[in-house]
C-alpha cells in the first residue's frame, strides 16, 4: 500500500535536489499535517540544492506521468484524488525519474 503525501513530504531528483509541496487541502489531515491532492504534484516547489552535472541546468519543476499509480483510487477530498508516495514523475528540465518520494507521514496507507 502507498502512503498519502502530506505537506511534510518531499520529492528528490536524481541530482540530490529536494522539492516540497507548496499547496495542500486542509479538509484532510494525517498526523495533523495537511494532505496534498494529486493535482498538487505539479505545484511542488523548485528543487533546492540540485547539483546536476554540466551542462544540464538544475531541476526546477515536476511533471507527473500518466496513467499514474500515485493517484489514489479510493481516498479523495472533495472528489479529488489524494497524492500517494507511489507517484511516477520526472524532474524538469532534466526529464529524469525522481530518485525518491517521501510521504511525510507513516500513519495512513491508501490505494
Amino acid at each position: 500500500m502507498a502512503a498519502p503525501i502530506t505537506v511534510k513530504g518531499s520529492f528528490v531528483c536524481q541530482h540530490g535536489g529536494t522539492a516540497s509541496p507548496t499547496t495542500s487541502d486542509p479538509r484532510l489531515t494525517v498526523g495533523s499535517e495537511k494532505v496534498v491532492l494529486f493535482s498538487g504534484a505539479v505545484s511542488f516547489g523548485s528543487y533546492d540544492k540540485c547539483l546536476p552535472p554540466s551542462p544540464v541546468t538544475p531541476c526546477v519543476s515536476t511533471t507527473v506521468l500518466q496513467p499514474n499509480s500515485g493517484q489514489s483510487s479510493r481516498l479523495t477530498v472533495g472528489g479529488n484524488p489524494v497524492l500517494l508516495d507511489s507517484v511516477q514523475a520526472t524532474s524538469l528540465p532534466a526529464g529524469t525519474p525522481l530518485k525518491s518520494v517521501a510521504a511525510g507521514q507513516s500513519v495512513l496507507t491508501a490505494s
